[in-house]
C-alpha cells in the first residue's frame, strides 16, 4: 500500500495512463479534500481517445484522500492490534507521499477519529 496505488486510483479515476496520473498526483495532488481547491485545474489525455478531460485539485483530491484514509486506518489498526495506544515520540510519515500537500491534516484527522492520541510529524528525506 503506497504511492503506487494512489497512481493507479488516479489513472482509473481520471480514465488516463499511470504516466500521466503519477504527474497529476505530483503537480496537482492534495490528499486532504477539505483543503484542495476547486479553482485549481489539470488536463489530463483520456485512454483510448484523443481527447482531453479537465478536472479539479478537488476532485483527484478526493480519489487521493479516499487511498490515504484507507492506508493510515490500516496503520492505526495494526498499531491497535499490538497494543500500541499511544507513541510519545509521535507517528513519523516518510517517504514520498509524505509530500502530498494536506497530509498531515489528513492523518491528524484519521488518527483522532481512531481514538489514537499520536502526535503526527513529516520527515522528508
Amino acid at each position: 500500500m503506497g504511492g503506487e496505488n494512489i497512481t493507479k486510483d488516479l489513472s482509473i479515476g481520471l480514465r488516463t495512463s499511470t504516466e500521466e496520473a503519477e504527474r497529476i498526483k505530483k503537480q496537482f495532488g492534495h490528499a486532504f479534500y477539505d483543503e484542495a481547491s476547486s479553482e485549481e485545474t489539470f488536463e489530463v489525455s483520456v485512454i483510448g481517445t484523443d481527447q482531453k478531460q479537465t478536472y479539479t485539485q478537488l476532485e483527484a483530491a478526493n480519489i487521493i484522500e479516499a487511498r490515504l484514509e484507507e492506508i493510515l486506518l490500516f496503520v492505526a489498526e495494526e498499531l491497535r492490534n499490538m497494543g500500541v495506544h499511544d507513541l510519545p515520540g509521535g507517528f513519523v510519515l516518510t517517504g514520498g507521499q509524505a509530500a502530498i500537500p494536506g497530509i498531515l491534516s489528513l492523518a491528524q484527522t484519521v488518527l483522532q477519529k481512531t481514538m489514537l492520541e499520536l502526535q503526527v510529524r513529516i520527515i522528508l528525506g
